[in-house]
């Protein structure tokens, strides 16, 4: 099958195909629910194939942004460049994490299903490399869609992944989805996960344990503010363990 990017799609046409019932994988009837549970393991080797093209998009529009010189400078100090620079480089970051802790937790213990993680690795992994990408076309302006080049390349390429094992859209669903059945067990930062170990949520990410309140003390103009432990916690950037 031709696509816009190259990818390893095709069709499969059996003919005068038997097999007996020893060759039968899990139940009888089963075959869907049993291929759904290989997804978790498909899309996050998706969500990683977008890190890999959001950080070539990201390489060759830094390499631009310092060597390509307008108005005597290179357009790496124009304020809107820089600006696109530090959006795709925190996008990046981003997507990173959330990919690796999706992979981290599944490798952890693969009898786990670990759905939502994955899901919220694969959405904003390929959403941000989308982003990216075109970020990366337009710094490179007219030679961004020059048929061949490196940003041209990878504009047609990441459009796929937005599709391939379950659309963004689908995502979004079992995100939600998890949230409406069990609110307090999400993989969220702050989330109360209760089927992580001690010290962590059952996301991965590490918990702060909040059983004994204490004053943290800011002077202001009206008096001063009181914050719990758990409070506190929640103001200082998460980090996975």
């Amino acid at each position: 099958l031709e696509v816009v990017a190259p990818h390893p799609i095709g069709t499969l046409h059996f003919e005068g195909c038997r097999l007996g019932a020893d060759r039968l994988l899990g139940e009888l009837g089963g075959g869907f629910k049993l291929a759904m549970r290989t997804l978790d393991a498909f899309r996050t080797t998706v969500a990683g194939a977008a890190l890999g093209m959001a950080r070539a998009a990201l390489d060759v529009s830094v390499e631009r942004a310092r060597t390509r010189e307008q108005f005597g400078k290179p357009i790496g100090r124009q304020q809107m460049i820089g600006a696109y620079l530090a959006e795709m480089a925190t996008d990046l970051d981003a997507a990173r994490m959330l990919v690796f802790r999706a992979a981290t937790l599944r490798d952890a213990d693969p009898t786990v299903r670990r759905t939502t993680e994955v899901a919220m690795g694969k959405l904003f992994a390929t959403e941000a490399a989308q982003r990216i990408i075109d970020r990366a076309v337009q710094i490179h302006g007219g030679s961004g869609v020059l048929k061949g080049g490196v940003p041209e390349r990878l504009y047609r390429e990441i459009r796929a992944l937005r599709i391939y094992e379950g659309t963004s859209e689908i995502q979004k669903l079992i995100i939600s989805g998890a949230l409406l059945r069990d609110p307090g067990n999400t993989p969220m930062v702050g989330g109360s996960g209760t089927r992580g170990t001690s010290g962590a949520s059952s996301s991965g990410w590490p918990t702060k344990r909040a059983s004994t309140p204490y004053r943290s003390r800011m002077s202001t103009s009206k008096g001063r503010i009181v914050r719990t432990r758990s409070q506190e916690a929640a103001r200082r950037p998460a980090r996975l363990s």
